[in-house]
């Protein structure tokens, strides 16, 4: 689903009033929304693996010709153009999901 009808559907559901005859439906759509949760949770930790993986080719590759495998430059490219892609996300919450991310991926000594 695309940003901007998520925001419109959240908008709408704001101004929903619960009652009697509706707390079930809303009971009905807080359980649809957590699968949808548990699903999009489970695409960020197969893809965090993946990512993974790929970071730890790249530095065996990098070891082979002799370069250091931490680059500073490229995790900032990184951050900016996730912080560019996604304006949504707090700038601040960007820069500390990946250095998390890069200080898991790195080799340890």
């Amino acid at each position: 689903m695309e940003l901007s009808k998520m925001e419109s559907s959240i908008s709408l559901h704001e101004n929903l009033e619960v009652n009697s005859k509706n707390a079930a439906a809303v009971a009905l759509e807080i359980k649809a929304l957590r699968k949808d949760i548990d699903q999009i949770d489970e695409t960020i930790g197969l893809s965090l693996a993946q990512r993974h993986f790929l970071s730890q080719k790249v530095q065996l590759l990098k070891n082979k010709i002799g370069q250091n495998s931490f680059s500073p430059e490229r995790e900032a490219q990184i951050v900016t153009r996730l912080k560019l892609l996604f304006p949504m996300i707090p700038q601040n919450s960007v820069e500390k999901i990946y250095t998390e991310i890069f200080n898991w991926m790195r080799p340890k000594p």
